[in-house]
């Protein structure tokens, strides 16, 4: 619910909006991952179907005496998933401006707590590498023109293990050819915000599909009658 009207409140009009409250409350269900991911550098549609998606990244922009948060050019499109055993990612780096970029670097932010320090995994686009804090090695693979990457991180890497949620922000950070500084997008807060899990995205990884079990066969009452019939032929050969 919106209020607009002057200062002392006269003429004031009510604006009325649906909003999501899990969105609002940043706290949102990533579907467990079922089905086995190829990291291939292709996103394949039936693997990520299930995939939670981060979108509409925010630059940081100064409007006359504000800072402000605009729509960025240099949007991205993250894919989020998980298993009992690892964090899988798809990073699509997506470009609007047409410039070629010098450095462009993704970065996911995971923490077990609102205490915790985050864990970082790096996408470095221009260097095609992927590196997790810690030395950990992950399994990434891009695509051809490099603006894909597929990767999945041991959750053990990331002190995710046996935790049923789980806290995640995620960053870019591009610096366009003749740019005298990069461009930063973030898809929750800003430069302070990535360092700080309390405004991080609250995720709570759902349980694995189970198997339907097969319908009982139907058990067959017994018909008094056979049981009659077959009492009376017993007594006939006494």
């Amino acid at each position: 619910l919106f209020y607009r009207g002057d200062v002392r409140g006269r003429q004031v009009d009510l604006d009325f909006k649906t909003v999501s409250l899990d969105e609002a409350s940043s706290a949102f269900d990533l579907p467990y991952q079922d089905t086995r991911i190829a990291i291939d550098g292709n996103v394949d549609r039936a693997e990520w179907a299930d995939a939670f998606l981060c979108t509409s990244f925010y630059e940081r922009a100064r409007v006359g005496n504000y800072m402000e948060n605009r729509a960025s050019d240099l949007q991205s499109r993250v894919r989020i998933s998980a298993d009992k055993d690892k964090l899988y990612c798809a990073y699509n780096f997506i470009d609007r401006t047409g410039q070629q970029a010098t450095t462009d670097r993704g970065t996911i932010y995971v923490a077990a707590s609102e205490d915790a320090q985050p864990s970082k995994i790096v996408i470095d686009r221009t260097a095609g590498t992927v590196t997790v804090e810690g030395g950990v090695a992950a399994e990434y693979k891009f695509d051809a023109q490099r603006t894909t990457c597929e990767l999945s991180v041991p959750l053990s890497a990331l002190k995710l293990v046996g935790q049923k949620s789980f806290l995640l922000n995620v960053s870019r950070s591009t610096r366009l050819a003749g740019a005298d500084a990069a461009v930063d997008t973030f898809w929750r807060g800003n430069e302070q915000s990535v360092e700080n899990p309390m405004v991080f995205a609250l995720c709570t990884v759902g349980e694995p599909k189970r198997a339907e079990r097969p319908a009982a066969a139907a058990t067959q009452r017994p018909d008094p009658r056979e049981a009659e019939d077959e009492e009376t032929a017993n007594n006939k050969l006494k």
